[in-house]
């Protein structure tokens, strides 16, 4: 990471902000400038911290150490570092001794990921056209009237306010598209789904959003179950892609029925019971069964086959092309001990959790699904990164 270059973003940032602070005291405070304001104040806080920890570092390169779990995935170690929040990531630079000069094809590239930083788009030039028209408005006013509200404020202000020079410098980071269900698709060649998730390109060209899909199609189920009740027109108003990605996507992941009426009652609260939330989220279970019965089927199959491993007394295999994951969960036991506190002048028990050579059958069947999807997106991310090195390109 090179240190001067922090401390130039963060000037940056300060003028803007200062921009920013005079407009306020211009205008009449509005509902939706107060809502600016409160983020602008966020912004003035953190961005203290960190311009203070980016001064720190000046002069100084330094890695960002990282370690894999056992099955494959890439988790952060230390205090900074790449899994951090928005405002610490836009600070975190490549260091390099000399800039880089990218061609046309390259900055298109990093334009369009900068675009889906903002908000997602239909294709890939859509999101540089967005970026090259943002690009050529030059007022810093601007730039903080559309980040305020977009997904990714701060790495998406970092990338539009960067010259082409250091531009290759700034690290970009995106999610898979749905890769859990795009996996699935892939073993049981769903068509369908594989197109939905984009794993194989639609007709149209456009990128899909699965759980777009998965909306509509629980909004007509929703309506088929409940018919015309008030109830099922209140849900479907106010049913949000995002609230059915919070469902759809943690049930590959075990989640319960119970879970799912917990959050949907911290969303809809407001205009049904909690009975009714239970409802929902009963009729959500039945429609993925209903709807998706061959992913269920894929979802039990290897549960029962980490089930049957370990009631032969073995543990879980995973195998990939890179590495291989054993998974061997046992129960935890409490084990009581007796400490002296040295504040208070006594002896204190306390209870502490520590594994058994007793197996957990519950957890391994509950998990085995769950391991073997992650281990399979942490085999194709390095399998990407393998690709990326032979052809010798910029990683």
């Amino acid at each position: 990471m090179a240190g001067k270059k922090l401390i130039e973003w963060r000037k940056k940032l300060a003028k803007l902000l200062h921009y920013y602070s005079d407009y306020w005291r211009c205008d009449a405070m509005t509902p939706e400038k107060r809502e600016k304001s409160r983020w602008v104040t966020g912004v003035e806080k953190k961005g203290f911290l960190f311009s203070s920890l980016a001064k720190a570092y000046e002069g100084y390169q330094f890695y960002l150490p990282a370690f894999l779990d056992f099955r494959g995935r890439i988790y952060r170690c230390g205090v900074l570092h790449f899994h951090e929040r928005y405002l610490a990531r836009s600070l975190v630079l490549f260091a390099e001794e000399k800039s880089k000069y990218l061609d046309n094809k390259e900055i298109s590239n990093i334009y369009a990921a900068t675009g889906f930083l903002y908000k997602s788009f239909v294709s890939e030039d859509k999101a540089i056209q967005f970026i090259n028209h943002l690009s050529s408005n030059t007022n810093p006013m601007d730039f903080l009237k559309v980040a305020y509200k977009e997904k990714r404020s701060f790495q998406f202000l970092t990338n539009i306010l960067s010259n082409k020079i250091d531009l290759a410098n700034y690290p970009l980071t995106q999610d898979a598209s749905t890769s859990a269900y795009q996996i699935m698709s892939y073993f049981l060649l769903d068509g369908s789904m594989a197109m939905r998730t984009n794993l194989i390109p639609h007709p149209s060209g456009e990128i899909q959003d699965v759980y777009s899909y998965m909306l509509k199609d629980l909004q007509e189920y929703i309506k088929a179950e409940l018919g015309d009740s008030n109830l099922s027109q209140t849900v479907n108003v106010k049913l949000t892609r995002k609230i059915a990605k919070g469902i759809f996507m943690p049930i590959i992941y075990g989640k319960t029925l119970m879970s799912t009426a917990c959050d949907l009652k911290n969303s809809l609260s407001s205009v049904i019971t909690s009975k009714e939330c239970f409802m929902v989220a009963s009729i959500c279970f039945k429609f993925r069964k209903a709807k998706y019965p061959h992913m269920e089927c894929l979802i039990r199959l290897i549960r029962h086959i980490g089930w049957i491993a370990l009631a032969s007394g073995r543990p879980v295999y995973y195998k990939a092309y890179n590495f291989t994951t054993i998974q061997n969960y046992t129960k935890m036991e409490p084990i009581k001990i007796w400490v002296y506190d040295k504040k208070n002048k006594k002896r204190r028990r306390i209870t502490l959790r520590v594994s058994s050579d007793k197996k957990d059958t519950r957890k391994t069947e509950t998990s085995t699904f769950v391991n073997f999807i992650h281990q399979r997106d942490a085999h194709i991310a390095m399998a990407v990164v393998n690709t990326i090195l032979r052809v010798d390109g910029p990683i």
